[in-house]
C-alpha cells in the first residue's frame, strides 16, 4: 500500500472583518498561525524529518455564514497561505508556466473549513 501523510498542528489567530446582513454573514481578513508540531511519513520509509516546515504561516481568509437560529450559525471559510510553509526540496520541479515559476516557491496551506457555531450572546437582527 502506497501512501504519504503530512500532518500540521497549528495555533491560529485570525483578524477578520465581518459584515452582517440579516441572517447572512460575510467575512474577510488575515490570520497568523504558529506550528507547534508536525509529522510526515510515507509507505517506503515511515516517519522522517528531512525538510521541516517553517513554524509560522500568514494566510488570507474569506468566508460566509448563515444564522440558522438565534444561537446557531453555520460557516464556510477558505484560507490560503501568502508565504510558503516549506520550500521545494529538490531541483527538478516542473512549474508549468511563467506565473508559477515566479510566484510558486514551495508548499502552501490551502484550507476549506465548514463549522457549526453556537452563539453565547446572540445579537438580535
Amino acid at each position: 500500500m502506497n501512501y504519504y501523510l503530512f500532518r500540521l498542528h497549528y495555533v491560529e489567530v485570525p483578524l477578520m472583518f465581518k459584515y452582517n446582513y440579516k441572517k447572512i454573514k460575510l467575512e474577510a481578513g488575515l490570520s497568523y498561525a504558529y506550528l507547534f508540531s508536525y509529522s510526515e511519513e510515507n509507505a517506503a520509509v515511515g516517519y522522517y524529518t528531512t525538510n521541516p516546515p517553517l513554524h509560522r504561516d500568514v494566510s488570507y481568509d474569506l468566508g460566509c455564514g448563515y444564522k440558522i437560529s438565534d444561537n446557531f450559525l453555520v460557516n464556510l471559510r477558505y484560507s490560503y497561505s501568502m508565504l510558503p510553509i516549506r520550500p521545494y526540496s529538490g531541483q527538478n520541479v516542473y512549474y508549468g508556466n511563467l506565473w508559477n515559476k515566479m510566484f510558486n516557491k514551495g508548499l502552501y496551506n490551502n484550507l476549506l473549513v465548514l463549522s457549526l457555531n453556537y452563539l453565547l450572546n446572540p445579537a438580535k437582527d
